[in-house]
C-alpha cells in the first residue's frame, strides 16, 4: 500500500503528518452537540423526573480497565446499568443540558428500589470542571478511579488512538509535542466553559498518568472518603479481592462476579529507551500519589 502523502504541519511544533491536522487535531472553536435519545428510548423522556441520579461514578483513567471494572461491576445482582457506559455529561458533552437529560440514563427509582446504578465515563478524572460539576450534581455519589502504570497506560492509549486514525505521530514524536498540543485547548476551556477541549483529551499521552493531581481535585470536591483509588494490576491480578474491597465501599455485600478483561488490544512493545524516558518522568509524580494514598504500587521500573 502506498504511504501517505505527507500532511500539513502540526500547528504545535511544525512536524508534519501522514494526515490531515483538521482531523488529528480538532478545530478550536468546536461546540458540544447533546447526545438526544432517540426511539426506542423515548419513554426514557417521559420518565426522566422517575429516574435517579447514580450513586456512584467511575472517574477513569482512561485505558486503566474501566471497561474491564464496569462490566463486572454490572454482574452484581444490586448494581442496575445505565443506558450506556460513558455518559460525558460533566465534559461539556451534554452538561448544557439540564439534569432531566442526566437521568435518562439511569433507572428509576422502581427499578433500582434495594440497589445502585452508576456512571462510568474516564474522561471525567482529568478534566478541570469536573469534578465541581459532579459535586453540583451527585454531591453523595462514591468516586472510583481505576489506576495503571502511567507508563503502559500512555502507550496503550497512544494505540488507541493511532487504530482510531486520530494520531499521525510516533508515539515519541507526540510526547515531544504534547505540551503545546494540549496546551492550546486547555486555555481555551478556561476562557470559554462551552468550548471542549477535545485536544487535550485525546493527546495527553504523559499527562493522562499525572494521578496525583487528578485525584487531589476529586478528592477537593468530594470527602477523601468516597474516593477510592484502585490498581488495574490488582484488578488483574487479585479480582475477587480487589472487587470485594469495590463492593464494600459501595456499601454492597461481596459477590464473586467473575475475571477477564474487556477492551484488550494488542500492538508493538515499546521502545526500551522511551520507556526509560517515561519511568523518570512519572517518579516524582507517582511519588505524590503514594503519600496521597498511603500505599505504593510497582510502577518505577
Amino acid at each position: 500500500m502506498c504511504e501517505p502523502a505527507p500532511g500539513p504541519s502540526c500547528p504545535a511544533c511544525g512536524r508534519r503528518s501522514g494526515r490531515s491536522w483538521a482531523e488529528l487535531w480538532p478545530a478550536p472553536g468546536r461546540r458540544p452537540r447533546l447526545r438526544l435519545l432517540r426511539p426506542p428510548h423515548l419513554l426514557r423522556n417521559l420518565t426522566s423526573p422517575l429516574r435517579r441520579l447514580p450513586d456512584f461514578v467511575v472517574i477513569g483513567a482512561r485505558k486503566s480497565g474501566t471497561t474491564t471494572l464496569h462490566d463486572r461491576l454490572c454482574r452484581h445482582p444490586r448494581v442496575v446499568p445505565a443506558l450506556r457506559k460513558e455518559i460525558f455529561f460533566f465534559v461539556e458533552r451534554n452538561y448544557a443540558a439540564d439534569r432531566l437529560w442526566y437521568r435518562r440514563n439511569f433507572p428509576t427509582v422502581f427499578e433500582a428500589r434495594g440497589k445502585v446504578a452508576g456512571d462510568a465515563t474516564p474522561a471525567y478524572m482529568f478534566h478541570p470542571s469536573a469534578p465541581a460539576r459532579a459535586r453540583a450534581v451527585v454531591p453523595r455519589a462514591r468516586i472510583i478511579a481505576v489506576l495503571r502504570n502511567p507508563v503502559d497506560r500512555a502507550y496503550s492509549e497512544y494505540n488507541m488512538r493511532l487504530a482510531g486514525h486520530r494520531e499521525g505521530m510516533t508515539f515519541e514524536d507526540a510526547l515531544d509535542c504534547e505540551a503545546r498540543r494540549v496546551g492550546g485547548h486547555l486555555d481555551m476551556e478556561a476562557r470559554d466553559p462551552g468550548h471542549v477541549p477535545y485536544g487535550a483529551l485525546w493527546h495527553s499521552y504523559a499527562g493522562g498518568g499525572l494521578y496525583a493531581d487528578a485525584l487531589a481535585r476529586w478528592r477537593g470536591a468530594f470527602d477523601p472518603g468516597r474516593v477510592l483509588a484502585v490498581s488495574a494490576e490488582d484488578l488483574r491480578a487479585d479480582g475477587r479481592g480487589t472487587m470485594d474491597s469495590i463492593f464494600e465501599f459501595l456499601g454492597l455485600e461481596p459477590r464473586d462476579v467473575g475475571g477477564g478483561d474487556s477492551n484488550v488490544r494488542r500492538y508493538p512493545p515499546m521502545k526500551p529507551a522511551t520507556r526509560r524516558r517515561l519511568v523518570e518522568f512519572y517518579r516524582p509524580h507517582n511519588a505524590r500519589l503514594y503519600r496521597m494514598l498511603g500505599r505504593e504500587f510497582d510502577w518505577d521500573r
